[in-house]
């Protein structure tokens, strides 16, 4: 069985990520929100997948207990990491 949205998602989306990162990262992930022509929530649902495809080996190595640990405790990444990744997932969607 799957790992369920609401688990972890909803707050990751409700909160703009707040939870997740450090003051000074949130400054630059919330100016890339604020500042996509596409909208906010598309750059944060964009960001969101990053986070989910920059964590996939974990994913795929861990049980129902720890997946959920870790998406709910995300791990301390670079922030410009994600942005990156989450634009280069779409750039290559859209070829």
């Amino acid at each position: 069985a799957g790992l369920a949205l609401q688990y972890f998602a909803f707050r990751w989306i409700t909160l703009m990520c707040s939870q997740e990162f450090h003051f000074p990262d949130l400054i630059r992930l919330w100016d890339t929100f604020l500042a996509d022509p596409k909208g906010r929530l598309d750059s944060l649902l964009k960001f969101c997948v990053a986070m989910l495809v920059s964590a996939r080996d974990l994913l795929l190595a861990g049980d129902f207990a720890s997946n959920l640990k870790l998406l709910q405790s995300y791990p301390p990444t670079d922030v410009n990491v994600l942005i990156a990744k989450a634009q280069e997932i779409f750039a290559q969607s859209k070829v």
